[in-house]
């Protein structure tokens, strides 16, 4: 009777290490994703704060104004984006800050998408997110643009194709 109330002992014992090793992994792996996660999340906010920087220099915005006025435009610069802003009656401060603003938007959307992905954001506000990334691509023609052409990592530029798929 001894012997087999020590065996029983010995294997609760042994199930317990096992169990608090085991809890320990998935803390640990845990831990990994959360410091992961703020890794992104502070290298998203380091390139908002890129962007911001520009659109607060002055001589930044003098610079690509007087680029964008002597005819140079990006590779996804279209005749309905022109006409867009000639009926909106933006001056080309405006269209170079406003560039500069739909990136920053980007960036920030790549990093919800990226937090979601690791499960840092509930199912619900990623729905509100996404929402508002349909309404972004398919309302704004110069967003949908820049977007869909800006170089991305592969699982946000595929959602935003997905998007624009389903908008057309």
């Amino acid at each position: 009777m001894k012997s087999n109330t020590r065996k029983i002992l010995e294997t609760v014992g042994i199930l317990s290490v096992v169990a608090s090793l085991l809890f320990v992994g998935m803390q640990l792996l845990l831990d990994r994703r959360i410091a992961t996660s703020e890794q992104y999340q502070n290298r998203a906010e380091s390139r908002k704060s890129d962007f911001r920087a520009m659109l607060e220099s002055d001589g930044y915005m003098a610079y690509e104004t007087e680029r964008w006025e002597s005819g140079i435009r990006p590779s996804w610069w279209t005749d309905e984006l022109k006409v867009n802003a000639e009926r909106e009656g933006l001056s080309s401060t405006s269209i170079v800050a406003s560039i500069l603003s739909d990136r920053m938007s980007l960036v920030h959307f790549d990093n919800l998408y990226y937090q979601y992905n690791q499960g840092m954001l509930d199912e619900e506000f990623w729905q509100g997110v996404l929402g508002l990334l349909e309404t972004q691509m398919s309302t704004n023609p110069q967003v949908r643009a820049i977007w869909l052409n800006a170089r991305l990592r592969r699982p946000i530029a595929d959602l935003l194709e997905k998007l624009d798929e389903a908008a057309n």
